[in-house]
């Protein structure tokens, strides 16, 4: 997950990507500290965890949004003209949002 907290020196935002799932387990991995660098002053400084603030991707949405825009057309050219099959055009239909969901669960 991508973590932002906010510099006490020049208050701009610092960001950084942990891999642990939940504020707990980040907790849990580093303790109730973490040194961060800050990218505008230069500044190193300790931040508590409790400081610290995730912003969700929009990741999931991109995926899904251009599989639908560009994998859709091309699928239901297929099934429609070669295949001539209506139970796969609609496995094409439901399957962004399967995808978003799932992706979206991971976040």
């Amino acid at each position: 997950m991508q973590l932002y907290c906010e510099c006490p020196n020049c208050e701009s935002i610092n960001n950084f990507t942990s891999y642990s799932s939940t504020r707990v387990d980040f907790a849990m991995d580093i303790g109730d500290e973490k040194s961060v660098h800050c990218s505008n002053c230069g500044y190193d400084n300790d931040i508590h965890v409790n400081s610290m603030f995730a912003k969700k991707s929009k990741l999931a949405l991109i995926i899904a949004i251009s599989f639908v825009v560009i994998g859709l057309p091309v699928l239901l050219y297929i099934s429609l003209y070669l295949m001539k099959n209506t139970i796969i055009i609609g496995t094409y239909i439901v399957a962004p949002f399967v995808i978003f969901m799932m992706i979206n669960k991971d976040e």
